[in-house]
């Protein structure tokens, strides 16, 4: 028996709990994308957490029971069977190719260009080629990072404009 030892955060982004997350200011998602890198590090320091998830929540088909916009973070005590499955293959792109399998999807998605929503001089956001829902978005730092907390102060500032 593991008991319950897993993290879901409700992550509201204005006081204004109606406001779609494209209407936040500037400086409200700065707020957000700081929230997001210190629950993701103070979860990370708990040795029950192995996983977290952080996520927009939208729309009935992903099981919106909350109908203002919101994201959660969901810290796990076990990796989930899928993301194992994304480790076990970057572990073994990695091998074949010697070379990241985000890097390489990066710029896969650069050099083909058709599923490019936004891109600046840190960040990219698309449309992955492997996504599992129609709207699913992306974004990756153009800089290789493994989290969060491994971004400058500079590139959260430019992640939330």
């Amino acid at each position: 028996m593991t008991g319950a030892r897993g993290v879901c955060d409700v992550v509201l982004y204005s006081p204004d709990h109606n406001l779609l997350p494209s209407q936040l200011t500037v400086e409200q998602w700065a707020k957000v994308i700081e929230l997001w890198t210190r629950r993701s590090v103070e979860l990370f320091a708990n040795p029950d957490i192995q996983y977290v998830s952080i996520f927009e929540n939208t729309g009935v088909a992903i099981g919106v029971t909350m109908p203002h916009p919101h994201g959660q973070i969901y810290g796990f005590p076990f990796v989930p069977p899928l993301v194992q499955t994304e480790l076990d293959s970057a572990s073994d792109h990695f091998r074949e190719h010697g070379a990241c399998l985000c890097c390489d999807i990066l710029s896969g998605e650069i050099e083909d260009g058709r599923r490019l929503v936004s891109s600046n001089d840190s960040f990219v956001a698309f449309l992955p080629f492997f996504g599992r829902f129609p709207t699913e978005l992306q974004i990756y730092a153009r800089r290789h990072v493994g989290s969060l907390s491994d971004l400058t102060p500079n590139e959260r500032r430019i992640l939330h404009h």
